[in-house]
C-alpha cells in the first residue's frame, strides 16, 4: 500500500516501528464503512456490524476531501451538485407570511425582504444566495452550518439594518469532528463536536477557532468554542440516514468510486486513440538487424556505405514519396482502436447520475435520447426527490429557525409588533418541460379540486396576493384604454371568441368615446370654409 513520507522516515529508523505502523493504518483502513473512502479503492465487497456514527467518523475526513476533489476538476460532478442546488434552493425558498391580517402579514414580508438583502456576513450575498451556498456546501461535504450572530447597536447602524441579526454560512470542517466525550451514560455527552444532553437531544455545537485546511498565516486560533443549539442551523439529510447518525455524508459518496474510475477510463481510451492515430513502419533487412547506434539497418554495410538513410522507425506525412534500402522489408504498425467507449461510459454515467439522486440527462446534458414522456417520467421522480429535501430537510432544519431568529430580533427592535407570525415557505418554481400540454393539465387540476389557484401560483415561484394584486392592477389599466387580449379569461373565452360582444363593444366605447358623434370637418371646395355666404340654389316659380 502506498506509504507516506513519514512511514518512509519510520522505516529507516525503525523498521518494527515503521511496519507495524503501517500495519495498523492499514487496519484502520481495512474497517471503514464506505468503499469511497478506502484507500486504495478495492475491488472486493466489504461489510462490517460498526454503528453509524463510527462508520461515518472514520471515513468523513476522507469522503469530504474526494468529494471536494471531484467537484473541482470532473465535469459531471460538478453539474450534479449544481442541479440539485439549483433545484432544491434556486433563487431562493421565500416565507410568506400567513396571518389573517393582510397589512400584518404586508409589513413581515416588507421586513424580511429588506433584511434578507443584508442578512448574510461577508457582503456578497444577501439571505436567498446565502441558501444555494449552504446546500450546495451540503451536497458537496455532506452537510453545512450557519450560525446566528446578533449585532450591536453600533453594528447596526454601520451596516444600515433595521434588524440586529446576521447570519454565517460555516463549512463542516469547522465542526470540532474529532472532539467525542461519553461520560456519565445517563449525563450529557459529545459526538464529533455535537454535544447532547441526557434525553439525546442537541443541546450545542464545539467550533474550531480557525479552518483546519487553512494555512499557518490564515488562521488565529484552534481551540474549540461552543454555540448552542438554539444559535445553529446543522443542515445534512438525516431523513434518508442511519437513525443516530450525528454527520452528514457527501451526496457525491455512491459515485465517488465510479467517477474516479471513468476519469481512469477516459484517460486510457485517449491514449489508445491517440495511439491508434499514429503511422510507423519498421524496416526488415535481409539480415536482420540494424545499426541500434544510429537506428538504420545494417546488414554489414560498412562505414559511409549507403544504406538507404532510412531511419528506424520512419514518420508518414501526407504526400510523401520515400524510398526503402534495398532488400529491406516494410512492417506496418497498425494499433488497435480504443473499443466501444460511449456504450460504456453511458452505462457509467446512469449508475453515477442515480447514485447520486438526479436523471442522465441532468447530470450530463446528453439529450440525443429523450423525448416529452421519458422526460417527464424522469423528472417526475425527480421532483418526488427534491421535494423530499425541500420539505424534509432545508425548509425545518435551515428556513424555519431563520425566520424564528428573524421575527424575535425583529419584535425586539420594534420592526414588528409583538405577536406570532405563521409563515410558509415558496421554493423555486418548477419548469414546465412542455408548456402546451402541461398547462391544459394544470386547467383541468383546478377545475377538479385537485389543486387551488394559489397553489399553482406558488408551484410557479410567486406570492398569490402579489399576483393578484398584479392583475388586479393590470386589469384595470387595460379596461381604462379599452384594451381587450385574446388571454384575457374576463372578455375572451378559450376557443378565441367573446364572452360578451356587447360588453367588451361597451368598454371600448367608454374608453374611447366611440359612442359620441364625430363632427366632420369641412373641406377646402365648401364656400362655407372659405368665409362666402352661402349659394342658395335657383328654384322658378310656377306659372299661375
Amino acid at each position: 500500500m502506498p506509504t507516506s513520507w513519514l512511514d518512509r522516515a519510520a522505516l529507516r529508523l525503525s523498521p518494527s516501528w515503521g511496519l507495524n505502523r503501517i500495519r495498523a493504518r492499514a487496519r484502520a483502513e481495512a474497517i471503514m464503512g464506505f468503499e469511497a473512502a478506502r484507500m486504495p479503492l478495492r475491488d472486493r465487497f466489504r461489510d462490517r456490524d460498526g454503528g453509524p456514527n463510527d462508520e461515518v467518523g472514520n471515513a468523513l475526513a476522507v469522503l469530504r476531501r474526494r468529494s471536494r476533489a471531484l467537484v473541482r476538476d470532473n465535469p459531471y460532478a460538478k453539474k450534479i451538485l449544481l442541479t440539485l442546488a439549483g433545484h432544491q434552493v434556486g433563487y431562493g425558498i421565500r416565507p410568506r407570511a400567513t396571518t389573517d391580517d393582510k397589512p400584518t402579514n404586508k409589513r413581515f414580508n416588507a421586513a424580511f425582504t429588506e433584511w434578507a438583502k443584508k442578512g448574510v456576513i461577508g457582503g456578497q450575498l444577501d439571505y436567498f444566495g446565502g441558501q444555494h451556498q449552504a446546500a450546495w456546501a451540503r451536497g458537496e461535504s455532506g452537510e453545512a452550518l450557519v450560525r446566528a450572530v446578533r449585532l450591536s447597536s453600533r453594528e447596526m447602524r454601520d451596516r444600515g439594518m433595521k434588524v440586529p441579526l446576521q447570519i454565517e454560512i460555516v463549512e463542516a470542517d469547522l465542526l470540532a469532528d474529532g472532539l467525542s466525550a461519553s461520560g456519565n451514560p445517563l449525563g450529557p455527552r459529545v459526538v464529533h463536536g455535537v454535544s447532547f444532553d441526557r434525553r439525546g437531544n442537541r443541546d450545542g455545537y464545539w467550533f474550531r477557532g480557525s479552518h483546519p485546511g487553512e494555512g499557518t498565516m490564515l488562521r488565529y486560533g484552534d481551540d474549540a468554542r461552543f454555540w448552542p443549539a438554539a444559535d445553529v442551523v446543522h443542515l445534512q439529510r438525516a431523513y434518508a440516514d442511519r437513525p443516530g447518525t450525528v454527520r452528514g455524508i457527501p451526496d457525491l459518496t455512491p459515485s465517488i468510486t465510479r467517477l474516479y474510475r471513468l476519469d481512469d477510463y477516459e484517460v486510457a481510451a485517449i491514449e489508445q486513440a491517440r495511439a491508434a492515430a499514429l503511422t510507423g513502419i519498421i524496416w526488415e533487412t535481409a539480415d536482420g538487424e540494424a545499426d541500434m547506434q544510429t537506428g538504420k539497418p545494417g546488414g554489414g554495410a560498412g562505414e559511409g556505405q549507403d544504406t538507404g538513410g532510412a531511419d528506424v522507425p520512419v514518420e508518414m506525412y501526407p504526400g510523401m514519396i520515400g524510398s526503402a534500402p534495398a532488400g529491406s522489408k516494410a512492417h506496418y504498425l497498425q494499433p488497435a482502436g480504443a473499443g466501444p467507449f460511449e456504450p460504456f461510459v453511458g452505462h457509467g454515467l446512469r449508475a453515477i447520475a442515480a447514485g447520486a439522486g438526479c436523471t442522465y440527462d441532468q447530470a450530463t446534458g446528453d439529450l440525443r435520447a429523450a423525448n416529452y414522456s421519458s422526460m417527464r417520467g424522469g423528472r417526475a421522480e425527480f421532483r418526488r426527490v427534491v421535494e423530499d429535501d425541500q420539505y424534509l430537510m432545508i425548509i425545518p432544519q435551515m428556513c424555519d429557525p431563520v425566520v424564528d431568529w428573524f421575527t424575535q430580533m425583529a419584535m425586539a427592535a420594534g420592526v414588528l409588533e409583538e405577536g406570532d407570525y405563521p409563515v410558509t415557505h415558496m421554493p423555486p418554481r418548477i419548469e414546465l418541460i412542455d408548456p402546451s400540454q402541461d398547462v391544459p393539465a394544470l386547467r383541468s387540476m383546478r377545475r377538479l379540486g385537485l389543486q387551488t389557484w394559489g397553489q399553482q401560483v406558488m408551484e410557479q415561484g410567486f406570492d398569490p396576493d402579489e399576483q393578484m394584486e398584479e392583475i388586479r392592477r393590470e386589469n384595470a389599466d387595460f379596461d381604462e384604454r379599452g384594451i381587450i387580449l385574446d388571454g384575457d379569461p374576463r372578455r375572451m373565452s378559450l376557443s378565441g371568441g367573446a364572452n360578451d360582444p356587447k360588453q367588451n363593444a361597451a368598454i371600448e366605447i367608454a374608453a374611447t368615446g366611440a359612442a359620441s358623434p364625430r363632427p366632420q370637418a369641412p373641406t377646402s371646395a365648401d364656400p362655407a370654409a372659405q368665409g362666402a355666404p352661402p349659394v342658395v340654389p335657383f328654384r322658378p316659380r310656377r306659372a299661375s
